[in-house]
């Protein structure tokens, strides 16, 4: 059974010379039974949405703007040129309150100088 009462798909196989893999795909209706073969490509990225790098060193959750443990700001990241959100509600009345914190490449720095 596959998507639909009337839809079927055999066994995927993959070309061990070009690594593409392979299927045929059945639809039968009373009277008829169309089939197609599939041959699935390698994904290409078409836009990167989001990254999660980590700055928080050897221990996980330390950095409160982290870009993937983080909860207080997002720190922008050179390497896949992705943006980040400025110090919110957690640092309000301080001099951070609305700044955007350091890249994560320039806090991983920091913390290996430490």
């Amino acid at each position: 059974m596959g998507i639909y009462a009337n839809y079927t798909k055999s066994d995927i196989t993959t070309d061990p010379e070009t690594g593409l893999q392979t299927w045929t795909e059945y639809q039968e209706w009373p009277g008829y039974k169309n089939s197609r073969t599939v041959t699935a490509t390698k994904w290409e990225l078409a836009e990167r949405t989001d990254c999660y790098c980590c700055s928080c060193g050897v221990r996980e959750g330390s950095d409160a703007a982290c870009r993937n443990h983080g909860f207080a700001a997002e720190r922008p990241c050179e390497t896949h040129n992705m943006p980040g959100k400025p110090w919110g509600a957690e640092l309000e009345g301080t001099p951070l309150e609305g700044t955007m914190p350091a890249s994560v490449q320039v806090e991983r720095i920091r913390r290996s100088l430490l």
